[in-house]
């Protein structure tokens, strides 16, 4: 269902409400099957000197994607040609990512944290608990990463690792690592 104003004259102009329920994502994409409701409003316009300037509030995307259940919020702003996240939350299986930040043409400058208490929902054959966060800063072209990660009693099949903590920076600068 879609409604709301949606104007050409004297510049594109919207202002629109989302909402669906029963969507099966696979009938588009074959390898991603699904039972999603989605409610989405975004308001904005396109104008010749100030470029475009819109919001987008994901207010709820819920429901089964690859038999996983999940549950998506998030809410931007765009402002020519600069993107600021205010918020992004995704929840599936009892695991969380959370990320808010800014990306334009010349500055990048995003945080994210993330809790695994079951990685095994996402990759067969895991199982522990992880966590992370950190950020991403710099410019698109040069991009830095920074971040902390802490796992307990991780294990892949037969692999085992009972305790692990990481932290990294990282960035394509020469000299830098992975």
């Amino acid at each position: 269902h879609l409604s709301g104003p949606l104007e050409w004259d004297p510049v594109p102009r919207w202002d629109v409400q989302v909402e669906g329920s029963d969507l099966d994502p696979g009938q588009l994409l074959p390898d991603l099957p699904g039972k999603l409701a989605i409610a989405l409003h975004t308001s904005g316009q396109l104008h010749p000197d100030q470029g475009l300037q819109a919001a987008v509030a994901l207010e709820r995307l819920t429901g089964t994607l690859l038999e996983y259940q999940l549950s998506l919020d998030a809410r931007a702003h765009i402002d020519q040609e600069t993107l600021e996240l205010q918020s992004l939350q995704l929840q599936s299986a009892g695991n969380r990512l959370q990320a808010s930040g800014s990306a334009a043409t010349d500055a990048v400058a995003l945080q994210w944290q993330m809790e695994a208490p079951n990685p095994g929902a996402f990759i067969p054959g895991a199982a522990g608990q992880l966590t992370a966060g950190g950020t991403v800063a710099g410019t698109p072209q040069a991009p830095r990463l920074q971040a902390k990660l802490q796992g307990k009693g991780l294990q892949l099949d037969t692999l085992a690792i009972p305790s692990l903590q990481l932290e990294r920076e990282a960035g394509p600068e020469p000299g830098d690592t992975l």
